[in-house]
This record gives structure tokens, sequence and C-alpha cells, in this order.
């Protein structure tokens, strides 16, 4: 299972053109699910409410509420982690901490500084998905010193198909799976804050209507249009059918910095329409 869905994102060149990244390949083994049921209803995937932009960022006030239609929504208010999730992890740990964005509780993860570290909850019970597109939204706080290498935050997977986002160390989306993998070249990436609730977005979209899919995601609500896969080019690419979303931490290399890293995620909605962060 762990090695299915993931969106991530890198740093690099001129124009955010995909390009082949071997360095980044993640091969991890796999983890039990326990397969627990979620809430769930039927949202069609409306492709005119990819560039939507609801609201402002993290700093606007309070998160906007859980959708009635919401396939999973978590606060991480209860003393420990929901039965929704569920954990694989290697050198690191995943739990419940009162540094929170919002209330008092947030899903804290810590993880040793070596490649192949990692804590990362993953739920799955809401799939397949109609459309088989999702968005999703999480606070975010990344503890200073970030990591210097590639490691990967969330993402969406299936088939052995990984569209994951994550550092590089600036923001990264990435695509992996069997043979291929490229991520988002641009000549300014973005960094993610650190020390600092940040409100972070992402979609997973499937749009049979052209020979592309997209990965899109946004910072405190402003949209990283230049650092979106679109699969176009000489990388098209298909989303897999989605069978789980993460999210944690994971280490694709060694960091020499050997000190481990730790990252918090609070009110984390995942949707199959645009939520936004108030």
């Amino acid at each position: 299972m762990r090695h299915h869905l993931a969106a991530l994102l890198l740093l690099a060149c001129a124009e955010p053109t995909p390009a082949i990244d071997a360095a980044m390949t993640d091969a991890r083994p796999s983890a039990v699910d326990a397969g627990v049921t979620d809430a769930r209803a039927d949202a069609s995937h409306a492709a005119d409410a990819w560039h939507a932009d609801p609201d402002g960022g993290a700093d606007a006030g309070a998160p906007a509420p859980c959708p009635a239609d919401a396939l999973l929504c978590d606060d991480f208010e209860a003393p420990a982690l929901a039965s929704r999730w569920t954990l694989d992890a290697s050198d690191g740990e995943a739990s419940i901490d009162t540094l929170a964005a919002h209330g008092s509780g947030a899903l804290h993860v810590h993880v040793a500084s070596h490649g192949g570290a990692r804590a990362l909850v993953q739920a799955r019970s809401f799939f397949p998905v109609t459309g088989n597109s999702i968005y999703a939204r999480a606070y975010v706080r990344l503890a200073s010193p970030a990591p210097t290498v590639h490691v990967g935050m969330v993402d969406g997977s299936g088939e052995s198909i990984e569209v994951r986002l994550g550092l590089g160390p600036t923001l990264l989306p990435n695509y992996s799976g069997p043979g291929v993998e490229f991520g988002s070249w641009a000549s300014d990436p973005p960094l993610m804050p650190v020390d600092t609730w940040t409100c972070l977005e992402w979609a997973l979209l499937d749009d049979p209507g052209t020979d592309h899919d997209r990965l899109l995601y946004w910072i405190d609500g402003t949209e990283q249009t230049r650092h979106e896969i679109d699969g176009t080019g000489s990388d098209v690419w298909r989303m897999p059918t989605l069978e789980q979303v993460e999210l944690g931490l994971i280490m694709y290399h060694d960091d020499e910095a050997g000190l481990g890293h730790d990252i918090w995620y609070d009110d984390v909605v995942i949707a199959t329409h645009r939520v936004g962060c108030h």
C-alpha cells in the first residue's frame, strides 16, 4: 500500500515543464490497511471549479467548516488518532499534539533524517470516488530546520502510481509510477513556510475530456499556477484509479543535517470540490 497514491513538489530551472528525476525514486514497503468505514457522499467532479478561489489564507480566521458532502474531515481534537486512519511508520511516529492551528489538538509527525524514515497516516475507506478526483485542505506547520532533501508530505495513489506533493527542498509536485518519475520545475519555486501555520490545499483531478490530468496546489489561498503538474509536453500522464490518500512525512534520501524532522497537520478535509481555507 506504500507505493500507491501520492503528490509532491520540486525546484529548478526555467518554465514549469515536467522533467525526469531518477533521484526521486521512492521504494518503500507495503503497509497493512485497517479498512475502517468513513462517512461518504457522492459529488460530481466540476472542471470549472479547478481554479475557484473561495477565500483567503491561513490568517483569515477560523477554518472553513466540514462540508456536508465531504469524504473525510478531521480536526484531531480527540486524544488519539481516529480509526479512519492507518499509520505506516518506520523510524517515525505520529501522535496527537496540543500545538494546533485551531482548537487544542493537531496531528504531529516526527521522522528520523535518513532515507526511508517515514510516518504517514493513510485513509482509503471512501474510495473509489465519483469522477476519480479529490480536493484536500490542511493547515500545516513545518518545524525548522526544514529538510534539505526530497521528502514527501501528501499524496494520492493507486495502481502502483503516486501523485504527490512534498519538498525538494522547495515545494515540489511530482508523479511517480513504474519506470517514470517527473516533477514541476520552475525558476522561482515556492518555499514552504517554517514555524508557522500555512493553509495548504491540493487537488488530484482526472479530466477525461483532455489528454492529461492535473495536480494543483494552493498556499494560503493562492494557486501556484507555475508549479502544477498538468501532464503536457513529453510527459503526458493519466491519473491512476485512486485507492488511498496519505499525509505525514517520508524521507526519500539521507538528510545530512541528521536532526530528524517534525511537521503538524490540523483541520484536514478531503472532498470532491474545493473547500478553501475559511
